[in-house]
């Protein structure tokens, strides 16, 4: 789980159970005895549109396992005005730091920050190990993405990025036998100030 750098001691050595990009300290996953991470099937995934990430997760080839990520937004005034998406009510979002093992893809994701490409989309997906099936239930679909930074320590890459739209669906009641049965969302467009 991520916590404010601010919160604690930044790490001291590569082999704190953090990694600090930013103000941001992300956890590393608990290894087992080869050195591997224990969770056997992952929570979360992340996929990085432009056929940057990769995975071995049926169903999931374009993903790579997300291990920790953290984000704020905040309205800083009383949301009470004529119009809340605008003036000092407007909603403020910080950049979005994600944890990812070191793999192929990340001398593309540094030459997408060295040359600041923009990325179509960034998907994150909470995942239901539902017996054999692997079923979202949550997705946060980030529209128009700059990386603006990057922490490699070892195994671990850790990368920060803005964006324009964010679109939050969570998936209700998704049971194995029952399927989908609703779902909630939240959308917000910050080039244009709206939301949905």
């Amino acid at each position: 789980m991520a916590i404010s750098a601010s919160a604690m001691a930044a790490p001291s050595s590569n082999n704190s159970g953090y990694l600090t990009i930013g103000s941001v300290a992300l956890e590393k996953p608990v290894l087992d005895i080869n050195g591997k991470p224990s969770q056997k099937a992952p929570d979360w995934v992340v996929e990085i549109a432009g056929e940057i990430t990769k995975g071995n997760l049926e169903g999931f080839e374009t993903y790579s396992q997300l291990f920790d990520f953290h984000f704020e937004y905040s309205r800083t005034t009383d949301g009470h005005v004529a119009n809340e998406m605008f003036t000092s009510a407007a909603i403020e979002h910080s950049e979005v730091y994600i944890l990812i093992p070191a793999g192929t893809y990340t001398a593309k994701i540094r030459q997408a920050l060295n040359t600041g490409k923009l990325i179509d989309t960034i998907t994150i997906k909470r995942l239901g190990n539902m017996t054999a099936l692997k079923k979202p239930l949550q997705v946060l679909t980030y529209s128009d993405c700059l990386f603006t930074r990057a922490v490699q320590d070892k195994d671990w890459f850790a990368v920060a990025f803005r964006f324009t739209k964010v679109k939050e669906e969570n998936i209700e009641n998704a049971q194995a036998d029952e399927g989908q049965a609703g779902q909630n969302v939240s959308e917000i467009d910050y080039s244009k100030v709206t939301s949905a």
